[in-house]
């Protein structure tokens, strides 16, 4: 199962592509083609989505903790176990719940 994680995880490698990829139909039936440019831009989204759900404190794991009473999912789970304020309000600490997703 890891590997089979490691093996998506892996960026796609464009060089040696032709200048289209076959295309994909959509579910009206009309086909759309992939560009190499179309697979970079998806690929640099990816990216920034990754980014948006890291956690605020250690910028290394997946956001996971949920601060209660504010509600905010800022930190892992080892940053969000020592934490005692919340980063993104101020308030005070008072419980904590594992998001799972």
């Amino acid at each position: 199962m890891r590997r089979s994680i490691h093996n998506l995880e892996r960026p796609f490698m464009l060089h040696n592509v032709s200048s289209q990829i076959p295309c994909r139909c959509r579910g009206d039936r009309r086909c759309e083609r992939l560009t190499v440019s179309k697979v970079q831009s998806i690929q640099r989204e990816n990216a920034t989505l990754r980014q948006l759900v890291r956690c605020m404190i250690c910028v290394s794991r997946e956001r996971r903790v949920v601060f209660i009473p504010c509600g905010h999912l800022w930190t892992c789970e080892v940053c969000g176990l020592w934490t005692n304020v919340c980063p993104a309000c101020g308030l005070r600490v008072t419980s904590r719940f594992m998001a799972k997703w």
